[in-house]
């Protein structure tokens, strides 16, 4: 169940590892609900792993479809937050749970 892995990860502030389009993603779950079409998407914050095109040095905000996410766990590392203004907030539109 990743929606319900992820979603507990935001309440309890901790980062996660998963398997996301071919790549490993390390981020920081921070807002889980559904999309504007009712698909449930996380918005984090990913800080390590890999990303098409690379992952800039300082991280960057993207949108995961929960149901993509594989070999999902929750990892030791320090919550991270990110720069707010480059946040994708506007892309889940039925917020469950937010940090």
């Amino acid at each position: 169940m990743p929606y319900q892995l992820v979603r507990q990860a935001i309440l309890d502030r901790r980062c996660a590892s998963a398997l996301y389009e071919d790549y490993v993603r390390v981020f920081c779950p921070r807002t889980i609900g559904k999309d504007k079409d009712g698909a449930d998407v996380v918005e984090a914050f990913q800080y390590g792993g890999g990303h098409p095109g690379g992952l800039s040095s300082g991280g960057e905000w993207c949108c995961f479809d929960v149901n993509g996410l594989d070999w999902i766990s929750v990892n030791g590392d320090a919550w991270r937050v990110g720069a707010e203004k480059q946040r994708h907030s506007d892309r889940v539109v039925d917020v469950d749970v937010s940090s």
